[in-house]
């Protein structure tokens, strides 16, 4: 770290208020520093006190496949209470490792996990990520977790936390992206331009998603349902998204049901066999490396969550709801080629 500074031995002794010996004698491995000085070494180099001990030794590869085995089982045993202690241990080893705060943050939510000592234990950790985070998409992840957290609790503190968060979220209409030039390298701009291009379709889609009110008509939420699978199938042109492609599957399945309430059973059948094709195109990888160069960048090599379980439970909504009767014998056999798939992997893709 120093070196990378360019600072000489006598210059960190310096601002230590230690001898050049004694940096000499650190660097050597020949004694340690005292724990009063970890501090103020962390502030001098920018870091964690725990990256100064190396903690990244302990995270090896062999432990990272371990734990992420753990929290798949647990997570599809639906452990939540398991789940959630094996990421508190995981974030004390390393808490500099902040895309696991999102995570424990994620698992919340889906488990409603909405007591004080959790929220406050995720406060503490948006509130570190807030001070020491320097990566934008993961302190804005963790943001925008933190807000949903907060604006689900009765008390009027927390949730005037969430809106202490929400204020620290960008808006696109500031105009950072059209600044990013300046001070980003050609490769660089390009790629936040990529991810910027993103936020605003899964904004759009926000918006029409808002507008189709289920007090609406049919015809008027079909519009929006519309709209808003137009707006991937441009960008998409046929291609496989990744992760992203779920949200097309999603309003292909709110069109297939609309139609079929409107007793326009042609068209809800044209839009499900849409849904179909999508799952069947998944789960054989027939197609799936002729990707969208706009919502599936070589940046981004792989699904954020595993599509497999994502399309398995649409499924199962669809099973439920009697208005997708007449589809009844394909959906159930498409679910059950992903019950297939999990079993066989023992984990979903």
């Amino acid at each position: 770290m120093r070196k990378e500074r360019n600072m000489t031995q006598d210059e960190v002794a310096r601002v230590l208020s230690v001898s050049s010996q004694t940096v000499s004698k650190w660097e050597r491995g020949l004694v340690q520093p005292d724990l009063s000085v970890l501090p103020k070494m962390a502030v001098l180099f920018g870091c964690s006190i725990d990256s100064l001990f190396d903690m990244e030794l302990t995270w090896s590869e062999e432990h990272r496949k371990a734990f992420w085995e753990r929290i798949r089982s647990l997570h599809g045993k639906k452990e939540y209470e398991a789940e959630w202690s094996e990421w508190l241990k995981e974030i004390k080893l390393n808490p500099d490792t902040y895309e696991y705060y999102a995570e424990i943050m994620e698992l919340a939510n889906t488990a409603r996990f909405r007591d004080p000592e959790r929220i406050k234990t995720m406060l503490s950790l948006a509130e570190h990520a807030d001070k020491h985070c320097t990566d934008d998409e993961k302190r804005n992840e963790i943001f925008r977790n933190t807000v949903r957290i907060c604006a689900r609790s009765n008390d009027p503190a927390i949730r005037e936390k969430g809106k202490y968060y929400y204020q620290k979220l960008p808006l696109f209409r500031h105009g950072r992206e059209f600044s990013a030039k300046y001070v980003l390298s050609k490769e660089e701009d390009r790629v936040q331009e990529l991810r910027t291009l993103i936020h605003l379709i899964l904004h759009a889609d926000k918006v029409l998603w808002q507008l189709a009110r289920p007090d609406l008509p049919p015809e008027q939420r079909l519009y929006y349902y519309l709209k808003a699978a137009t707006l991937f199938e441009t960008v998409l042109e046929g291609k496989f998204a990744g992760f992203y492609e779920n949200f097309l599957v999603e309003k292909y399945v709110k069109i297939t049901e609309t139609y079929a309430l409107m007793g326009e059973n042609g068209k809800a059948a044209e839009y499900m066999k849409k849904v179909l094709f999508s799952m069947d195109r998944y789960l054989t990888g027939v197609g799936v490396d002729e990707t969208s160069p706009l919502l599936f960048p070589e940046w981004q090599t792989e699904p954020i969550k595993p599509l497999g379980y994502l399309y398995c439970s649409l499924c199962d909504i669809m099973l439920r709801l009697p208005v997708f009767e007449q589809f009844k014998e394909d959906v159930t056999k498409m679910r059950d080629r992903f019950l297939d798939q999990y079993n066989k992997d023992g984990k979903w893709r």
